[in-house]
């Protein structure tokens, strides 16, 4: 009986080890808000892609500009390149006779488009209060 609550005794610890998350990777939350030429923007896609495997997170900003965005699996400290897409339509537009209408043209300056063009980063740091605000010019 004394070895069968020995045991039990040694076994907890491992096992409580073993099922730790002990890899430094945590779920981030991200908060802020994006403006072109001062006035909110919510005609795009707002994407994070992380600087060390390229994996991309994306979220659209509300109407009067601000975006929250749950990034997992993210090490504190990491670097992330941000950039704004065009929003994706749900559905093609289509003309009277159901043909598609040509892409409008994006809302958003085109330097933004690209993480690596778009001058625009963040570096996560804690779980909660990283608050990244994106003001964008058209000039």
């Amino acid at each position: 009986m004394n070895r069968c609550i020995f045991g039990i005794l040694i076994l907890i610890p491992w096992l409580l080890i073993g099922c730790a998350d002990d890899d430094g990777k945590t779920t981030a939350v991200v908060t802020g808000k994006v403006t072109l030429d001062g006035e909110p923007f919510h005609k795009g896609s707002l994407s994070f892609v992380c600087l060390r495997s390229g994996t991309e997170f994306h979220t659209e900003p509300a109407d009067d500009g601000s975006y929250t965005i749950e990034i997992p699996d993210v090490e504190l400290g990491e670097s992330f390149g941000v950039f704004i897409g065009p929003l994706i339509p749900e559905e093609v537009p289509v003309d009277a006779n159901d043909n598609p209408l040509p892409d409008t043209p994006p809302e958003c300056p085109s330097k933004y488009q690209e993480y690596s063009t778009s001058g625009l980063s963040a570096v996560i740091d804690q779980r909660t209060g990283n608050s990244f605000d994106f003001e964008l010019t058209s000039k």
